[in-house]
Protein backbone atom coordinates (compact mmCIF):
# COMPACT_ATOMS: atom_id res chain seq x y z
CA UNK A 1 0.00 0.00 0.00
CA UNK A 2 1.49 3.54 -0.62
CA UNK A 3 -0.21 6.94 0.64
CA UNK A 4 1.06 9.27 -2.58
CA UNK A 5 0.00 13.08 -1.84
CA UNK A 6 -0.18 15.89 -4.27
CA UNK A 7 3.42 17.21 -3.67
CA UNK A 8 4.63 13.44 -4.98
CA UNK A 9 5.55 12.31 -1.16
CA UNK A 10 4.40 8.81 -0.37
CA UNK A 11 4.84 6.38 2.27
CA UNK A 12 5.24 2.23 1.88
CA UNK A 13 7.91 0.30 1.17
CA UNK A 14 10.89 2.73 2.75
CA UNK A 15 9.10 5.92 1.35
CA UNK A 16 8.40 8.68 3.99
CA UNK A 17 5.47 11.59 3.92
CA UNK A 18 6.08 14.57 5.37
CA UNK A 19 3.17 14.83 8.16
CA UNK A 20 3.96 17.83 9.80
CA UNK A 21 0.71 20.06 8.96
CA UNK A 22 -1.28 16.95 8.81
CA UNK A 23 -3.77 19.00 10.81
CA UNK A 24 -5.07 20.80 8.02
CA UNK A 25 -5.18 17.78 5.49
CA UNK A 26 -8.32 15.48 4.72
CA UNK A 27 -8.00 12.21 3.09
CA UNK A 28 -10.44 9.35 1.43
CA UNK A 29 -9.72 5.38 2.33
CA UNK A 30 -12.11 3.36 0.18
CA UNK A 31 -12.91 -0.41 2.09
CA UNK A 32 -12.07 1.85 5.35
CA UNK A 33 -13.80 0.05 7.54
CA UNK A 34 -11.97 -3.63 7.70
CA UNK A 35 -8.69 -4.90 7.67
CA UNK A 36 -6.27 -2.63 5.65
CA UNK A 37 -8.72 0.05 5.46
CA UNK A 38 -9.59 0.91 9.14
CA UNK A 39 -5.78 0.69 9.94
CA UNK A 40 -5.64 3.16 7.42
CA UNK A 41 -7.86 5.21 8.78
CA UNK A 42 -6.67 4.79 12.60
CA UNK A 43 -3.46 5.96 11.22
CA UNK A 44 -4.36 8.94 9.07
CA UNK A 45 -6.21 10.05 12.09
CA UNK A 46 -3.58 10.18 14.72
CA UNK A 47 -1.58 12.07 12.11
CA UNK A 48 -4.45 14.77 12.60
CA UNK A 49 -6.23 13.88 9.28
CA UNK A 50 -10.04 14.38 8.46
CA UNK A 51 -10.90 11.45 6.59
CA UNK A 52 -13.85 10.42 4.51
CA UNK A 53 -14.31 6.52 5.15
CA UNK A 54 -16.01 4.56 1.97
CA UNK A 55 -17.21 1.11 2.54
CA UNK A 56 -20.25 -1.26 1.58
CA UNK A 57 -20.09 -2.01 5.30
CA UNK A 58 -21.28 -0.10 7.75
CA UNK A 59 -18.11 1.80 10.17
CA UNK A 60 -17.86 0.70 13.69
CA UNK A 61 -19.77 2.13 16.37
CA UNK A 62 -16.56 3.74 18.12
CA UNK A 63 -15.91 6.35 14.93
CA UNK A 64 -19.44 7.79 15.85
CA UNK A 65 -17.41 10.19 18.40
CA UNK A 66 -15.19 10.99 16.10
CA UNK A 67 -15.54 14.42 14.33
CA UNK A 68 -13.17 13.72 12.23
CA UNK A 69 -14.05 10.74 10.47
CA UNK A 70 -16.43 10.46 8.04
CA UNK A 71 -18.51 7.32 7.29
CA UNK A 72 -20.15 6.60 3.99
CA UNK A 73 -21.84 3.51 3.49
CA UNK A 74 -21.66 3.38 -0.55
CA UNK A 75 -20.70 0.90 -3.85
CA UNK A 76 -17.27 2.61 -4.93
CA UNK A 77 -17.88 1.38 -7.68
CA UNK A 78 -20.23 3.56 -8.97
CA UNK A 79 -19.24 7.00 -10.32
CA UNK A 80 -21.76 8.65 -8.15
CA UNK A 81 -19.98 7.69 -4.87
CA UNK A 82 -16.62 9.05 -5.67
CA UNK A 83 -18.24 12.34 -6.61
CA UNK A 84 -20.07 12.20 -3.28
CA UNK A 85 -16.74 11.36 -1.27
CA UNK A 86 -14.82 14.34 -2.95
CA UNK A 87 -18.06 16.17 -2.46
CA UNK A 88 -18.46 15.53 1.25
CA UNK A 89 -14.59 15.91 1.83
CA UNK A 90 -14.14 19.50 0.12
CA UNK A 91 -17.76 20.51 2.42
CA UNK A 92 -16.41 19.11 5.22
CA UNK A 93 -12.68 19.81 6.13
CA UNK A 94 -12.39 22.32 3.10
CA UNK A 95 -10.01 20.21 0.86
CA UNK A 96 -8.38 16.49 -0.22
CA UNK A 97 -5.35 15.56 0.01
CA UNK A 98 -4.93 11.61 0.09
CA UNK A 99 -7.02 9.24 -1.55
CA UNK A 100 -6.13 5.27 -0.17
CA UNK A 101 -7.84 3.29 -3.37
CA UNK A 102 -8.27 -0.11 -0.92
CA UNK A 103 -11.73 -1.02 -1.49
CA UNK A 104 -11.90 -5.00 -3.16
CA UNK A 105 -13.80 -7.84 -3.15
CA UNK A 106 -12.92 -11.29 -2.54
CA UNK A 107 -13.53 -14.30 -3.68
CA UNK A 108 -12.31 -17.64 -2.86
CA UNK A 109 -12.76 -20.57 -5.27
CA UNK A 110 -10.70 -24.08 -5.46
CA UNK A 111 -8.52 -24.04 -8.51
CA UNK A 112 -8.25 -27.55 -8.32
Amino acid sequence: MFLVEKDGTASGRGWVVDMSDAMTRAAIVTGGTGGVGAATVALLRSKGYGVVSVDLAPAPEAWSDDDGIVALSADVALEATAELAVRTAQERFGRLDVLVNNAGLFHRKDIA
